[in-house]
């Protein structure tokens, strides 16, 4: 997968990143948890990182919505 396309939005897909602490904070409480990096680690852990997510740059200009559909590109 090199490019998806959201709403109106392509992005070019530049590399994997790694997901951060803050993922594991419950928004409401402010309590730091385990989950989802100790389940997402068991599968998607490179080195000392856990990757699950990607640096993407937009082709062009408009505007992502709530809700608008994600298209695969394949090239």
């Amino acid at each position: 997968m090199k490019k998806i396309q959201v709403g109106e939005i392509v992005l070019d897909l530049v590399k994997p990143c790694a997901r951060c602490v803050i993922t594991t904070v419950d928004q409401h409480t402010a309590k730091a948890g385990q989950e989802p990096l100790h389940t997402l680690a068991t599968y998607r852990k490179v080195e000392s990182k856990v990757m699950f997510g990607q640096n993407a740059i937009h082709a062009n200009a408009g505007t992502i919505c709530v809700g608008d559909p994600v298209q695969v590109i394949l090239e």
